[in-house]
């Protein structure tokens, strides 16, 4: 229809133009009817073409509403999970407004472990072997609606070498604009605004991540970040209540000494029972739990990052505010009942961090351990293509690794680690880690 009415108009035009070959004779009327008619063909003209190009899905990102997160230089899956939404925030003024963005990654990870017949369950040992498998997936989209409003979710794949379930991991609405305003607020599902969890490789993950780290959990976020001190505190609901009866603490403070760049960090949770971390399982499991549930278990955090020029060290320690006590022991290791002192973990790292032929690099050396926390069922770094737990707990890990983005937003990683257990097993195992950003 709309092609026959530019027909109709141009033939118009045409017989006005032709009327119009002897200047002399065409009158001021016919004049402005051929100006008006020519400019209502080519706004047709105009219209029909973009309808003909948002017809096309691969220029759906031309219109200008839909962009990848990697044109703001912000690759949303290298942001840490502990401060995510903050770490967002800050970076608002580099997105464009009123727009969708979208991001992602996926890892695939070759490994071999020797498990020296570390026990994975009362019943079962981890044999030594090699595997490879895709052990990540994700998707995140971000509806960025204003200075002050935005929107986001992430969708992330499990199982990726069985049942491949897709779960939104991460949602949210994040109020604020901190290059405005230091005051903001979240409300959604996400993880507690507490630790920093660092101390691993490419694959591996510190002990102290393992043990105090859980899952996301619904909450609502007040926070404060003028960019040299940030504050936070989140109200959430355990996985088995239904009201909101917890809440944690956290702030950082940001400076600058001597050429150096330096982060301390303080952090409080009231309750790690039922917050998804092995430490909040091992006591709210059912029977044969492996530590009583006393009731409250809070924890404390501190944290300290310090950076000067390509190096970098880094540490935490988390320590529960009071001590516990086995529930149903482990043969060998503990008994009904009996006493231990307070559960606590810390990680130390040390990073180097130079451009090799013109690529980012990252050499990385960590320590980290955990005391009194026998049968703490930490996961285990063997196997991708499974989730193990360390039987008996472990008690302290190495991990040496190296990394090198070798294409654009591609990066490749070489990590060998070694942990023991509580009753003094040894786990090692050498991967090759490949990531893929979007």
């Amino acid at each position: 229809m709309k092609k026959y009415l530019v027909g109709s108009l141009l033939v118009t035009a045409m017989s006005c133009a032709a009327q119009a070959a002897d200047i002399s004779n065409v009158s001021v009327e016919d004049k402005a009817r051929l100006v008006s008619l020519t400019e209502r063909v080519e706004s047709l003209q105009s219209k029909l073409g973009q309808s003909a190009s948002l017809g096309r899905l691969s220029d759906v990102f031309d219109t200008g509403y839909v962009h990848y997160d990697d044109e703001y230089a912000v690759l949303f899956d290298t942001l840490p999970d502990t401060t995510f939404e903050v770490e967002l925030l800050k970076k608002n003024h580099q997105l464009s407004q009123g727009t969708w963005i979208i991001g992602g990654s996926w890892k695939f990870n070759a490994q071999h472990w020797d498990g020296n017949s570390v026990k994975t369950s009362s019943s079962t040992t981890l044999a030594d072997g090699d595997a490879m498998a895709l052990t990540g997936a994700k998707v995140d989209i971000m509806a960025n609606m204003n200075n002050w409003v935005s929107a986001f979710v992430t969708f992330k794949g499990n199982n990726l070498t069985t049942t491949a379930e897709v779960t939104a991991d991460r949602y949210f609405i994040s109020f604020g604009n901190t290059d405005l305003n230091p005051l903001f607020m979240l409300v959604g599902r996400t993880h507690l605004p507490f630790g920093v969890f660092g101390g691993g490789g490419p694959l591996a993950s510190s002990l102290t991540n393992s043990a105090f780290k859980g899952s996301t959990t619904d909450q609502v976020w007040f926070g404060f970040d003028n960019h040299t001190l940030n504050t936070n505190i989140s109200l959430f609901t355990n996985d088995n209540h239904n009201t909101v009866s917890n809440f944690v603490y956290s702030m950082f403070y940001n400076g600058e000494y001597a050429g150096a760049e330096y982060t301390l960090g303080l952090g409080y949770l009231h309750d790690v029972r039922f917050t998804g971390s092995a430490l909040g399982q091992a006591t709210t499991s059912a029977a044969g739990s492996v530590l009583k549930d006393l009731g409250r278990l809070p924890v404390g955090d501190i944290n300290f990052a310090v950076k000067h020029g390509d190096f970098k060290l880094t540490g935490e320690y988390m320590r529960a505010m009071h001590g516990v006590s086995v529930g149903t022991g482990i043969a060998d290791l503990t008994t009904d009942g009996q006493t231990l002192g307070h559960p606590q973990s810390f990680y130390l790292a040390g990073a180097y961090t130079p451009d090799i032929w013109g690529r980012h690099s990252y050499f990385t050396i960590a320590y980290s351990a955990t005391k009194h926390m026998p049968g703490v069922r930490t996961s285990l770094n063997s196997d991708p293509t499974v989730s193990n737990t360390a039987y008996y707990g472990q008690k302290d890990q190495w991990v040496v690794g190296f990394s090198q983005e070798i294409l654009h937003n591609v990066l490749l990683g070489l990590e060998v680690q070694n942990a023991t257990t509580y009753k003094d097993e040894k786990i090692n195992s050498a991967t090759v880690d490949l990531n893929y950003y979007f």
